[in-house]
């Protein structure tokens, strides 16, 4: 599994600012779920949204997904 670093998380955070400031709100949110949720993230919203929400959030679940494979979502 390739892990992103934390320069290419961050350029891509700073990306997704400069397209919101310049009304690309839609864009700026797509570039935005490209980075890798976190273990805790994941964990809170399965937590508050449920299992189906996370795995069809469109947020980069391929740390989560490495860590405690794709059927966790579903218990």
């Amino acid at each position: 599994m390739y892990a992103m670093t934390l320069d290419e998380k961050t350029n891509i955070a700073l990306r997704s600012i400069e397209l919101k400031k310049a009304g690309k709100k839609d864009e700026a949110m797509a570039l935005s779920k490209t980075i890798p949720v976190s273990l805790s993230v994941a964990k809170a919203m399965k937590m508050a949204f449920g299992g189906d929400y996370v795995k069809n959030s469109g947020f980069n679940l391929s740390e989560v997904e490495a860590v405690y494979g794709k059927e966790w979502f579903d218990r």
